[in-house]
């Protein structure tokens, strides 16, 4: 079978499909293209209600740092632009609970309402409980520290604070306290894809392999997802390791609650103190790709999906190392069919944003991060790679028999350029449909076997 569609995507797109059974109509299962999706995991991957394998993409909006909720329907169309699924979505503890014992109802309101609006435009939120050096960051409730330190991992006072935590189980069940209270409040939120329990927690103990761990971390941990469980039964939970993960192994246990997702944050290594950011350490393309196979090794000792939280780069105008080394993330992370999250959505010249200074997508951010990806699978990935320079897409998974939703995979055709048709080429008579609007190439349930998916340029 071959179509061709007429102008407006200036792509070629090669498509083949082996061994193609009857196709599922959609009124044989309980598919509905317009119902939200909720997830789950196994060791492995990342699932929807339908059973199809999910690959999340998306933005790290850090709302947290704000008193007031900052984001509309607008920031919405930004994150579209890349074609995101997800995010991950800072917040404070502060803000939800500025006074020990009285949620602020009004900011978790405000979450909720951004939350839907994304969750209507399928864009799922993960939302995190965000904390940088602990007391440091005023994202840690006034009443919870006993000093403000500045920034510094050297500064005495983060370390006195932190510890402070970590050693005392009455002040780790208040955070716990708070897990409860968000579960209860969005198990019944179908744009909640997960929660994320801590952001890079931090111990000076981290340094020693497994000692933070073992003696507070994973505890803590056990703790919050017993709570989250007992409220919210389904919605998967991301667990961190320490920060000190970008340069050392982090110590795993398989926790055996399952659905859980392994969510280390993949930078270079670099570090804020009185005189601002510095990169501590540059980092080659090879340094990138061994450090993203320990991450799998960690996720599959944690029996988890690995999902990276956090990855980006600032300041590539002075340091040549960072487009080949960010580049280098993008394939690691396709290698593994690994989900992501980049930080951040924001405003820069030459900093972490995404965005330039007039709103629009970064155009050299965007050259990296702007890819094409499958979304949901109706079967298991095998094997995914995207070459910006060649314009080529290669994706070959292994169908599922039984799962009646469809495949959707992200192709935009603006990353293939070329000339004004589309063109496709199947072994089998398959009603896989281009839609336009989504820039989603859509493949009906019903293969079996093997299944291959090739875009290039004209």
């Amino acid at each position: 079978m071959k179509k061709t569609f007429p102008a407006a995507l200036p792509f070629a797109l090669l498509f083949a499909i082996s061994f193609c059974s009857a196709i599922l109509a959609a009124e044989e299962c309980a598919y509905d293209p317009a119902a939200p999706l909720r997830f789950h995991t196994d060791a492995e991957f990342i699932y929807d209600q339908y059973g199809r394998t999910a690959i999340m993409r998306g933005v790290n909006m850090p709302a947290g740092y704000r008193p007031e909720f900052p984001y509309s329907e607008q920031d919405l169309d930004n994150v579209e632009k890349f074609g995101y699924n997800l995010i991950r979505l800072v917040t404070a503890w502060s803000n939800l609970e500025p006074v020990e014992g009285q949620f602020n109802r009004e900011h978790l309101e405000a979450n909720r309402r951004f939350i839907r609006m994304a969750a209507a435009r399928g864009i799922y939120t993960m939302p995190d409980i965000h904390q940088v050096q602990w007391c440091a960051s005023h994202m840690i409730p006034d009443w919870m520290c006993n000093e403000r330190p500045g920034h510094g991992i050297l500064v005495d006072a983060i370390k006195k604070e932190s510890d402070r935590f970590w050693n005392s189980p009455d002040l780790q069940a208040k955070l716990v306290r708070v897990w409860e209270f968000l579960a209860t409040e969005y198990r019944d939120e179908p744009g909640v894809f997960a929660y994320d329990i801590l952001n890079e927690p931090f111990s000076y103990d981290a340094i020693s392999y497994g000692s933070f761990e073992k003696c507070c971390l994973y505890p803590f941990y056990k703790k919050t997802i017993a709570a989250i469980r007992a409220a919210d039964p389904r919605t998967p939970i991301a667990l961190e390791p320490p920060p000190l993960n970008v340069l050392l192994p982090a110590y795993t246990e398989d926790f055996g609650s399952g659905n859980l997702i392994w969510a280390p944050h993949a930078y270079y290594p670099h570090s804020y103190g009185p005189g601002g950011y510095s990169v501590d350490k540059e980092e080659t393309p090879a340094d990138a790709r061994a450090k993203y196979k320990r991450f799998a090794r960690e996720a599959a000792g944690m029996g988890a999906p690995l999902l990276i939280g956090e990855f980006g780069m600032c300041g590539w105008d002075r340091y040549p190392f960072m487009p080949p080394w960010l580049e280098e993330n993008m394939k690691m992370q396709e290698r593994l069919l690994a989900s992501s999250a980049v930080w951040d959505y924001g405003r820069a010249a030459h900093g972490w944003g995404i965005l330039d200074t007039e709103g629009a997508p970064n155009p050299d951010l965007a050259a990296v991060l702007h890819r094409p990806y499958p979304r949901y699978t109706a079967g298991t990935p095998e094997k995914l790679a995207f070459d910006p320079d060649r314009k080529t897409f290669r994706y070959r998974y292994t169908a599922v028999p039984g799962i009646c939703a469809p495949t959707e995979i992200y192709l935009p055709p603006e990353l293939f350029g070329g000339g004004p048709d589309i063109l496709v080429q199947a072994q089998c008579d398959t009603a896989w449909v281009y839609d336009r609007d989504r820039k989603t190439l859509v493949i009906p349930s019903g293969c079996t076997g093997a299944v291959e998916v090739s875009a290039t340029a004209p």
